[in-house]
């Protein structure tokens, strides 16, 4: 994989308002792990949607030990985002057959080798873009921005289905979906200007895609009398 100089010159030379948008964004995403993770255990449904928890771990795991991202510090994050997404893997087989169930009604007998199906499926894409896109300066995060953006329409669509509960619903994973998506993006359009056209694009749309989701989520809490915030009744 290659990766800009001006992009190891960034990193290299912070200034604290990037610090801060960096920390933002690595809290906000382990956020959204661990949050999934307790919604995961408590409401027995998957609180992430299959899909997108195959493209999200099968890119930490290429970035983490086929394709080590070039940043050390940042690695090591990723490091510890597998060990959450492993969880969050063995949760969502646990508890997917759910949704499962209304997206493939009658084939319940297939559900684990649709969803192994899925993930190896995933896990080569992401592997196969490394090198497809190898002319690019960061392939790694041309990736990433396209599967965010995906997996924003994928908890919308999540969300449509699960019409008469709050189980696997969180506006603390949206909230901080929100944020960690769009925290690198700014860090880009503000230190990198003009550069990565087409990833800010990406994370504005994500970003937008993102409030509507605050937005749905807070509505369903409210049709369903509960604060969205606490899950009590209003």
């Amino acid at each position: 994989m290659t990766i800009d100089s001006k992009i190891i010159s960034s990193i290299s030379n912070t200034t604290p308002f990037q610090i801060v948008l960096v920390l933002s964004m690595l809290i906000c995403w382990t956020a959204v792990y661990a949050i999934t993770i307790i919604r995961n255990h408590k409401d027995k449904i998957a609180a992430m949607p299959w899909l997108a928890l195959c493209l999200n771990i099968s890119w930490e795991l290429i970035y983490s030990f086929v394709i080590p991202y070039p940043d050390a510090s940042y690695r090591y994050g990723i490091f510890f985002w597998v060990a959450l997404d492993s969880v969050m893997l063995v949760q969502g087989l646990k508890y997917g057959r759910e949704d499962f169930d209304h997206v493939l009604p009658g084939m319940q007998k297939f559900y684990y080798p649709v969803c192994i199906g899925l993930f190896i499926m995933m896990l080569a894409c992401v592997w196969s873009s490394n090198y497809q896109w190898t002319v690019l300066p960061d392939p790694a995060g041309y990736t990433a921005y396209i599967m965010n953006l995906m997996m924003s329409m994928l908890y919308i669509v999540t969300l449509f289905r699960r019409t008469n509960t709050e189980k696997g619903i969180s506006i603390w994973i949206a909230i901080c979906k929100f944020w960690g998506s769009l925290a690198p993006t700014l860090l880009g359009m503000i230190y990198l200007p003009g550069r990565y056209i087409f990833q800010y694009n990406l994370g504005i749309i994500t970003a937008i895609l993102d409030i509507i989701y605050i937005i749905l989520v807070f509505r369903h809490f409210k049709k369903l009398g509960l604060n969205p915030f606490t899950r009590k009744k209003i």
